[in-house]
């Protein structure tokens, strides 16, 4: 067996057995983490997005499963599905880290300035506790996104 499929059994399993069971704030460090390792090594992977994913539909990811495909695959099409699903009620349902992961990867380039502004506003008057996750959510999406990170500097 390649090393790099037992490190996907292991995230696999990591995936979809115990992070759906943690939705503790303190676990957002090891979910972004535990995402940008899966998009270092397999993000052109399919069968690795499967294995992640299994047969679960948009609708059954929990919140950690969601930050982690945000971060590795945010051009997939389980996510389109769900980022369709969750504006119809902005968000509610849905952890902080998996709302504004999913607003940042799947948004409009036009569009981030706009959100970002809402979103500096929301935590400067409601919830100062949450600036790591935003930002989370916006660097993955800056760094990935030369458009994007044009458009936020006009």
């Amino acid at each position: 067996m390649r090393i790099g499929t037992v490190v996907l059994f292991v995230f696999a399993a990591v995936f979809t057995i115990i992070l759906p069971r943690v939705q503790a704030l303190n676990t957002v460090d090891a979910v972004g983490t535990a995402g940008r390792i899966l998009a270092d090594q397999f993000a052109s992977d399919t069968d690795a997005l499967n294995a992640v994913i299994g047969n679960m539909s948009a609708s059954s990811l929990s919140s950690n499963q969601i930050v982690a495909l945000c971060t590795a695959w945010p051009q997939s099409a389980i996510l389109d599905d769900l980022f369709a699903m969750a504006k119809q009620n902005d968000g509610h349902g849905l952890t902080h880290a998996a709302w504004w992961g999913l607003v940042y990867a799947k948004t409009p380039t036009v569009q981030i300035p706009e959100n970002l502004e809402s979103d500096l506003d929301y935590l400067l008057t409601e919830n100062r506790h949450w600036h790591d996750v935003l930002n989370g959510a916006v660097l993955r999406r800056l760094h990935r996104d030369s458009e994007a990170r044009r458009v936020v500097v006009e």
